[in-house]
């Protein structure tokens, strides 16, 4: 679960029956979806702060951009997609690289 303020990152290993904060770094800001890229530890978190990366399952965070999303999905390690105000779509092809259509 990630969420702004406060300690904003809880993990589970057991379904969701007990929970912890992170070790951290931790996100800045507002953050509404996260989704895992398939196939990896990595973990996109966005809102409107921007977007947020952890490549170790949660424990730490990087701000990647301050662009503002609601929504995001990945479906295979180079697609994945986020949805933010005034229509805005963005395709992740990989990690690394955004391009964001309308």
């Amino acid at each position: 679960m990630v969420r702004g303020g406060y300690p904003n990152v809880a993990l589970t290993s057991d379904a969701g029956r007990t929970w912890r904060i992170a070790k951290g770094p931790l996100p800045v800001g507002y953050l509404s979806a996260a989704s895992f890229i398939p196939g990896s530890t990595s973990v996109i978190a966005v809102g409107l702060a921007g977007t947020a990366l952890s490549t170790d399952g949660g424990e730490s965070w990087r701000m990647v951009d301050s662009v503002a999303y609601n929504a995001v999905r990945f479906e295979a390690p180079n697609a994945g997609w986020a949805v933010g105000p005034k229509g805005r779509i963005a395709r992740w092809d990989g990690v690394v690289g955004i391009k964001i259509t309308k």
